[in-house]
């Protein structure tokens, strides 16, 4: 019984370390992400470049419809799992949290109002990351479908391989920024997410009639798959930036094209994801990887318990 008491504990541990992963790099790096924000709303509402005007009307209308549903779904989502939670704990007469010389009540009341500040302070920066990987997505596919059709337009060649090369620059200036301010808040959450689904694991051995548990393994499993199905979908439209612009005719182009051409395949010849601490590619692999990971430990515990 202690092991258990014990395992809830740890539990409910890394669930308060995964709050301060993700929240704290959002206030630290305010400024910057702010200028990002700010960037991505000037970028829609800008139409100063005409022939961009109809690619971004486009694609906010296909992108908004996504980002709402998938907005949606979280908020449900996460929401409906700490509710599920808190109504479980009670009914179980299940208490994670004990404030010395404090009454029951009051320490159900505090385990309570943690959970639902958990929500708010842990879902916002989450929201804030696959928000802004989403709108990315779609500036991402515009920029290749821009790539695509600058030659059959109307504008001179000159100012449209300007604008485009001015393009391909701000998205990489501005994907850096986006990757710098999640980063390192990606790489803790990952490994803080890893253990937490081992220690989900044992509870779910040792207490398999809590189905809380199902569903909170359940919860993570799904937040690590959108984080690494996010890096895939970037990956994929930056490999596909080169592709893109060989297709282009840009041996039949004037010398000046040709080196701008040339240098933007360049650039686009190391195609950039997201990585966690500057240092793990987060893809569809990775996610496989984490699960096989977290099996094993769980087995390799449940075979010394």
């Amino acid at each position: 019984m202690k092991f258990s008491t014990f395992s809830l504990q740890c539990y409910q541990l890394q669930q308060l370390q995964m709050f301060s992963a993700n929240s704290l790099p959002c206030r630290t790096l305010r400024k910057t992400l702010r200028s990002l924000f700010y960037w991505i709303e000037n970028f829609y509402i800008d139409y100063s470049a005409t022939i961009l005007a109809e690619f971004k009307s486009k694609y906010l209308a296909r992108t908004l419809p996504y980002l709402k549903l998938y907005i949606k779904m979280c908020i449900i989502f996460v929401c409906g799992f700490f509710i599920y939670a808190i109504i479980s704990y009670t009914i179980n007469d299940i208490l994670v949290m004990k404030v010395p010389y404090l009454s029951k009540e009051v320490n159900v009341f505090i385990q309570q109002a943690i959970y639902f500040g958990y929500i708010f302070f842990y879902g916002i920066p989450i929201l804030c990351f696959t928000s802004t990987g989403l709108i990315f997505i779609g500036i991402l596919r515009l920029f290749n479908e821009f790539i695509e059709k600058f030659e059959t337009t109307d504008v001179p060649e000159s100012e449209s391989m300007l604008l485009l090369y001015k393009l391909h620059l701000d998205i990489y200036e501005k994907f850096i920024i986006y990757e710098k301010i999640f980063a390192y808040c990606l790489f803790f959450d990952m490994t803080l997410h890893g253990g937490a689904m081992i220690i989900v694991l044992l509870i779910i051995h040792l207490f398999p009639g809590l189905y809380v548990f199902y569903y909170s393994f359940s919860v993570m499993c799904f937040q690590v798959f959108i984080y690494c199905g996010f890096g895939q979908f970037i990956l994929s439209e930056t490999e596909r930036i080169q592709i893109s612009l060989y297709l282009t005719k840009w041996y039949e182009k004037p010398p000046t094209t040709q080196k701008t051409l040339l240098l933007m395949m360049t650039m686009a010849s190391r195609p950039f994801g997201l990585k966690a601490g500057g240092m793990y590619h987060i893809n569809l692999m990775f996610f496989i990887d984490i699960l096989k990971v977290c099996f094993t430990y769980y087995a390799i515990i449940y075979a010394l318990l």
